[in-house]
């Protein structure tokens, strides 16, 4: 059976979510999670919500703003982009 088909067949005919799938299966270990490009924090917020220590970074100052008021906990830097190097 394909991954994708017993994850439909136990989270049901719903979107398949990759992060809540990660989330669920190592949610009770700690650990430490890099969200790059963090947007406003979907993907961090079960990590987060678990007791995992959160590193965001986020281009898009309005993102950044918002990431900082839903989530004080979270260290959130912003992406230096590397144009013209190689």
């Amino acid at each position: 059976m394909g991954l994708r088909r017993l994850a439909a067949k136990l989270l049901g005919p719903s979107n398949l979510d990759e992060v809540e799938m990660v989330s669920r299966v190592i949610a009770g270990t700690p650990g430490t999670m890099i969200d790059v490009g963090a947007h406003q924090g979907a993907a961090l917020a079960p990590f987060l919500a678990n007791g995992w220590t959160v590193h965001a970074f986020e281009p898009d100052p309005a993102n950044r703003a918002i990431l900082s008021s839903r989530y004080p906990a979270v260290l959130i830097r912003p992406t230096r982009h590397s144009r013209g190097r190689r």
